[in-house]
């Protein structure tokens, strides 16, 4: 891969209409720093298992970055602004 094939000004951050909440005692909240982190790993682990994630680390910007590639696939925008990851063969994952 060029350098010419990352382009950043094409980043967008990630919509979806309903974000994971922590339950507990019947109480719901957003969860924390650490509890979102664990949960961003064990999902990109469990997309792994299915269709292939690689990780590396990077620098952009003098800063410490993590990068997901997910094999296969693309990100795009529904009719209402909301993220959706499909596959290259153009099959959506939710």
């Amino acid at each position: 891969m060029s350098r010419s094939d990352l382009d950043l000004g094409q980043a967008w951050e990630i919509r979806y209409p309903t974000l994971i909440e922590v339950s507990r005692k019947g109480i719901h909240r957003p969860p924390r720093l650490p509890e979102a982190l664990s949960l961003a790993l064990g999902s990109l682990a469990t997309l792994g298992d299915l269709s292939g994630v690689r990780v590396m680390n990077a620098s952009i910007n003098n800063q410490p970055t993590a990068i997901a590639i997910l094999d296969g696939a693309k990100f795009t925008k529904d009719q209402n602004g909301f993220t959706v990851l499909t596959e290259a063969a153009g099959k959506e994952t939710t």
